[in-house]
């Protein structure tokens, strides 16, 4: 037996990296994922700053019926949703800066 971390090529460091991000952060992740459980995902979101180097504060949202890869098949409506509303945000954000 071979330890799988010596046949890992790639490492994801997301939750080493993500504390540095300065971007606002919108997370999307399927609570029935299969490959990436959710816990994970609410990790990675944890160790995020709590705002962007402008402010925006960072938002999570749970795909109740998703996995992993049939987001857009059984989540599209709320995808758009927080999407659009996370971008309009962004948008309204840059107007009442300038």
């Amino acid at each position: 037996m071979v330890p799988v971390r010596w046949l890992l090529v790639d490492r994801y460091l997301a939750v080493e990296q993500i504390p540095d991000v300065t971007c606002p952060v919108l997370q999307f992740h399927g609570a029935q994922d299969t490959i990436v459980p959710i816990t994970l995902a609410r990790r990675l979101f944890a160790a995020a700053p709590e705002k962007s180097a402008t402010g925006v504060a960072k938002r999570f949202v749970e795909l109740a019926r998703a996995d992993h890869n049939d987001v857009v098949l059984v989540a599209e409506p709320e995808l758009h949703q927080a999407l659009g509303e996370f971008l309009e945000s962004l948008a309204r954000r840059s107007e009442a800066g300038k």
